[in-house]
């Protein structure tokens, strides 16, 4: 078999959500190369979501009323992605911590908003925790403890900002992809 020298470009994305309706209130998203730990884009866009955002969750995001009242619709944000993902010769696969980014996105869409990236994602916590199994060392965790065992120092001032939690879920998944090299 012949090993192609071409390597993707990966999305990475995560959500921050008001509580308890779940409605989206940020969306930030990487655009790297996973073999160089090249961020080629970053971008955190603030989602109006409509309604009033739980204490709980301004106290944890630091996204004000204010901010989100004059934030776009998550249409905008999906197009303005979806461009970058254009823009940069991205994998058509979303990459994510978790399994319910993806879904939450899909399902808040309009319908009118055409899904580029089929029905697969990849979960950067799942082969995080195969990668603590297989070492044996203890699966649980959040992405900050996780990081942190691969040698990514992140800080707890940023931490539930969408683009920075997708950038070191895109560092983490890099340096997890390199072990199957």
């Amino acid at each position: 078999m012949r090993k192609s020298n071409l390597v993707k470009n990966v999305l990475v994305i995560d959500l921050e959500l008001n509580q308890p309706s779940e409605r989206i209130i940020e969306l930030g998203y990487v655009i790297g190369n996973p073999k160089s730990e090249e961020i080629l884009t970053k971008k955190s866009i603030i989602i109006n979501p409509q309604e009033i955002l739980s204490e709980e969750i301004i106290n944890l995001t630091n996204i004000s009323q204010l901010t989100v009242d004059n934030g776009k619709t998550l249409q905008f944000a999906y197009e303005t992605m979806v461009n970058d993902v254009l823009e940069h010769n991205v994998l058509s696969v979303i990459h994510q911590w978790g399994v319910g980014d993806m879904f939450l996105l899909r399902e808040q869409l309009q319908e009118e908003a055409e899904w580029i990236f089929g029905r697969r994602f990849i979960d950067v916590k799942a082969l995080s925790q195969a990668h603590s199994i297989i070492h044996g060392v203890n699966c649980y965790g959040g992405l900050r403890k996780m990081a942190a065992r691969l040698g990514i120092k992140m800080s707890q001032e940023n931490q539930h900002r969408a683009d920075y939690d997708a950038e070191n879920t895109f560092l983490l998944y890099s340096k997890l992809s390199k072990l199957f090299l």
